[in-house]
């Protein structure tokens, strides 16, 4: 076979490679030996086992019609070793012996009988030979114990399933129980072939498959090179026209006549050259297109850049004109609400009642735009101050938030259903979510004996906490509303919320990849749902 390994340039390194038509024929030849290989095997399998099965066969019917010969009563008068040259014994060897001469390959015969503590005999042996012969009386020894354990219980002809060595030789060995005229079981008639010529014919056989396959080997070599050369040939012509192609010449066509995939592959490949010239000269246009454009882009981009700037500038500008005006009100708020205090403490002797009244709404009107005032502070610093993560135990939160509560309120029974988890967030705004919650709950109780229950569920990938009341409920078209800033449901001179609260707790839930929203019924009260993502677990109790 021609060596055709071959060079190929990867990656600047120079790799020698196996040809696809070595391969091929490598891989015919391989499969053809194995495949022949097997076939020998198992044809080898079942010669042999058709000639140990015909030996077993025969056995079985020698030593079933042999048994019948025997005459149960003489035998069961055959009781001492002084009895084995006695009239009786004699006749029975004589029985024996000549059913050794007329069977062919037949070696030992031999009668049993199982004594009354179960041990198995000899009564008569067949043999002649002093050196070999077994005496009556001898108790029978054999190296595998299942023999035994088969023989105490025999009752019908049987043959081993497999040959026996010892050092006379190789053995196959069949036993057949005989009877009393009265119809009990006597003894049972043992038989020895010799299996020397069953292993001849097969090592003989087995040295004819070994013929045959070993013939196989070159004509497995002859058959893998022509296949490998029929189908590698087509594909090697492929193989250098596409290497031609890929110098730069689109102008050559690869030429394979065969009739099948092949062929198929390699008209394939022509059209995919002629796609790739018009597909060369197509890209030629868009670069030169894409070039004009991406001059008008640079100008683009320069424009967009300069006025990105500029809103980042402006929006930097309007938070901290918010801040600084927020924070600028607080002063001259507390000093009216301080002024009106005192207005009220000097001139309570000489004011009238409706006068006090409107000095107690300037009070409160005072305390709820101071409240309003640090509600848009705290709204305006989620997610623009750095406050480092830190181990939160909400257990601890949601316990304090409660005990705050508490202080206030007596007609509410606030319960955590579950144990809370233990999170890696900022304190403050886990403090801020329940804080403001809780206090909305309480806030807008109208029953005399309200229940809050907090609870919380572990989900695949995040946390989901719940704030349940029996409160007056919320309609659903005002579901998104609530959370949005300075929105409430009651009138300004009705309540004193804000109206930044849930806004404040939306943020700061999505700040951190959660969700939250609420379901309600009105009359019955609702439900806050907020999630945090697992990420931000580090343990859960």
């Amino acid at each position: 076979m021609p060596d055709d390994s071959k060079e190929t340039d990867m990656m600047g390194k120079k790799v020698r490679y196996l040809g696809l038509q070595r391969k091929l024929v490598i891989s015919f030849s391989m499969l053809t030996i194995v495949t022949s290989a097997l076939l020998t095997c198992a044809l080898y399998q079942s010669v042999k086992g058709r000639l140990r099965e015909d030996i077993r066969r025969r056995l079985y019917d020698v030593v079933s019609i042999s048994a019948l010969q025997i005459d149960g009563d003489a035998h069961a008068s055959l009781i001492s070793p002084e009895q084995e040259n006695s009239d009786t014994y004699m006749r029975i060897k004589c029985v024996l012996q000549d059913i050794r001469e007329k069977a062919t390959d037949v070696r030992y015969v031999y009668t049993w009988r199982r004594n009354v503590d179960g041990r198995i005999i000899f009564v008569v042996d067949a043999e002649t030979d002093p050196e070999e012969i077994s005496h009556l009386g001898d108790a029978y020894v054999s190296s595998e114990p299942e023999v035994l354990e088969k023989l105490v219980v025999l009752n019908q002809p049987t043959v081993d399933e497999d040959f026996t060595t010892d050092k006379w030789g190789v053995w196959l060995s069949g036993y057949a129980p005989f009877y009393k005229s009265d119809g009990q079981m006597e003894g049972i008639l043992g038989m020895d072939i010799a299996a020397s010529n069953v292993l001849s014919h097969e090592r003989k056989f087995l040295w004819i498959a070994i013929g045959v396959f070993a013939g196989t080997i070159p004509l497995a070599s002859i058959l893998g090179w022509f296949l490998g050369r029929r189908l590698a040939g087509p594909i090697i012509r492929l193989t250098v026209g596409s290497e031609i192609i890929a110098k730069g010449n689109l102008d050559h066509k690869v030429v394979v006549q065969n009739n099948d995939e092949v062929g198929i592959l390699a008209a394939a490949f022509n059209r995919m050259t002629e796609s790739l010239q018009k597909t060369i000269i197509d890209r030629d246009r868009e670069i030169n297109n894409r070039k004009q454009v991406e001059e008008v882009l640079d100008i683009v981009n320069q424009d967009l850049d300069t006025t990105v700037r500029q809103l980042s500038k402006v929006n930097r500008e309007l938070k901290e004109f918010a801040y600084i005006a927020a924070h600028d009100l607080k002063s001259p708020v507390r000093a009216i609400g301080s002024l009106t205090g005192m207005i009220s403490e000097d001139c309570k002797d000489i004011l009238d009642d409706n006068s006090k009244q409107k000095l107690d709404l300037i009070a409160r009107r005072t305390e709820r735009m101071d409240e309003f005032i640090n509600g848009i502070l705290k709204y305006a610093a989620v997610g623009h101050s750095f406050i480092q993560k830190e181990k939160v135990d909400i257990d601890n939160i949601v316990a304090d938030v409660i005990e705050q509560v508490g202080a206030v309120v007596e007609n509410i029974e606030i319960t955590v259903r579950n144990k809370l988890p233990v999170v890696i967030a900022q304190k403050t705004h886990i403090v801020q979510i329940f804080q403001n919650l809780i206090d909305n709950a309480v806030r807008y109780m109208d029953k005399p004996n309200g229940r809050i229950i907090i609870d919380c569920i572990e989900q695949e990938n995040f946390f989901q906490f719940s704030i349940a009341d029996n409160g007056p409920g919320i309609e659903e078209k005002y579901f998104d509303k609530i959370f949005q800033i300075f929105q409430t449901l009651t009138r300004r001179d009705e309540s004193e919320a804000t109206g930044i609260g849930l806004s404040i707790v939306k943020k700061i839930v999505e700040l951190d990849d959660g969700k939250i929203w609420v379901e309600s019924k009105m009359g019955e009260g609702s439900i806050f749902y907020f999630t945090l993502p697992k990420q931000m677990k580090e343990i859960f109790n």
